[in-house]
């Protein structure tokens, strides 16, 4: 099998770790990208499709394909998984042996209120709902996993982070475990029962478990490093910004939103997306402090 990783040099946030497991692992390489949704994961999950298929091999999309559920010889011919779960793939039952010190943690970053707009306006544009005039007519669709603190959750911990139920959380916090017979992602027994806590272990894990950060701003760079350490040929991205949903922007219903976004988790969320945006742009200084420290300062 060819070894299609190698290392790269890079213009957005890289771990030395990830030289070492391209040459430890070859093309037992697994890269899985935590999918914080909208911020740009539909376009990079183009692209690995395009870049493995040339090697034969294929990208798992974790709630179509889960890799969990495979064969031995299904998991051996996937090159990259992709979904909205959370971080510690490699730490659940039916991971390869042979692969668990061979993943490489890929996450893209973007502002909280963007991302939040975007979901906005991909919710209303699906299903056709008007955009609401008051805060508290879109409770329901305020977010596309309905509760504050799922980007904090799904950096920290392994679990179903786009779809929680109300009977696993409660505003934000994780109040029940389900089992897989439940639902298709194990959540973790260790994962946080709060956000607070989950947010500071999102921090400590950007710091020390993610491989690479990147930006939705700056997409069209990581696109291009993701092909160069594929070592892909041929693949050309039209659009840099795949599954893009456009929202009108009144005033009123902006500052309604900005109020909205400074209750419960939002805030949390906010600040580690912040911290990591700073990561990506190369700055580590945050990663020398306690994870508590840092949240509280990006609160501010």
């Amino acid at each position: 099998m060819v070894c299609f990783l190698y290392i790269m040099v890079v213009s957005l946030y890289y771990r030395s770790t990830v030289e070492d497991k391209i040459r430890k692992c070859g093309s037992n390489i697994l890269l899985v990208h935590t999918h914080i949704p909208k911020t740009g994961g539909t376009t990079i999950s183009n692209v690995l499709i395009s870049c493995a298929a040339q090697y034969g091999k294929k990208l798992a999309y974790g709630h179509i394909d889960n890799f969990l559920n495979m064969s031995i010889k299904e998991q051996n011919n996937i090159a990259a998984v992709e979904a909205h779960m959370g971080f510690g793939i490699e730490k659940q039952p039916n991971f390869p042996v042979h692969r668990k010190d061979c993943v490489i943690y890929l996450v893209i970053m973007r502002p909280y209120i963007d991302i939040m707009w975007s979901a906005m306006g991909h919710i209303y544009a699906d299903k056709k709902i008007e955009f609401p005039t008051k805060v508290k007519s879109f409770t329901q669709f305020n977010n596309p996993w309905n509760f504050q603190g799922a980007i904090s959750y799904q950096l920290c911990c392994f679990s179903d982070s786009q779809h929680p139920d109300d009977s696993v959380y409660s505003k934000g916090h994780l109040v029940k475990q389900l089992s897989s017979s439940q639902n298709n992602f194990h959540i973790d027994e260790d994962c946080p029962k709060t956000i607070e806590e989950a947010s500071t272990c999102a921090i400590k894990r950007l710091c020390e478990d993610y491989d690479i950060i990147g930006t939705t701003d700056k997409l069209s760079e990581l696109i291009k490093e993701l092909v160069n350490i594929m070592q892909c040929k041929g693949t050309h991205i039209k659009n840099v910004h795949d599954n893009i949903h456009s929202l009108s922007m009144r005033n009123d219903t902006f500052k309604r939103l900005t109020t909205y976004l400074k209750e419960d988790g939002s805030s949390f969320d906010a600040a580690v997306l912040k911290f990591g945006m700073m990561l990506s742009e190369g700055d580590k200084r945050g990663c020398e402090k306690s994870p508590r420290s840092v949240l509280q300062m990006h609160m501010k």
